[in-house]
């Protein structure tokens, strides 16, 4: 049982601080290698992102592995607020995307440029 009267034992290291300990894990469980596409898309139907467009993205991001988010941009192709998850309704509505407006397009993952020319063509096609 753990007494708060004996000293603690300052050999012990923080495995969160040994530089070695952390390249090793590293060296021996390497991350896959991360493949990012982006591009800039135009709400092009009348009644902007609602309800079924935003549908139609979610249900067709479901058979891509890669993480996809949507940004708001300005007349000046500035972006406005924090990127949003695109695998979320919600949050794909929380962008406020009307007609005309211009939104980036990022995709993170094995097939990124597959998401992202699929995502461009559901833009371009009104999610016809």
């Amino acid at each position: 049982m753990f007494d708060k009267n004996q000293p603690v034992n300052s050999n012990l290291k923080d495995p969160t601080t040994d530089n070695n300990l952390i390249a090793e894990i590293e060296r021996l469980n390497p991350s896959p290698p991360q493949f990012v596409s982006e591009g800039i898309a135009t709400v092009v139907n009348a009644t902007g992102i609602h309800m079924w467009p935003a549908q139609c993205i979610q249900r067709s991001l479901e058979s891509f592995d890669s993480e996809v988010t949507f940004q708001n941009l300005d007349q000046n192709g500035e972006k406005i607020g924090e990127p949003r998850s695109a695998h979320s309704v919600m949050f794909i509505l929380s962008v406020a995307l009307n007609q005309g407006d211009q939104v980036a397009i990022k995709c993170v993952g094995p097939d990124s440029k597959e998401t992202l020319s699929h995502l461009l063509d559901l833009f371009k096609t009104g999610f016809d």
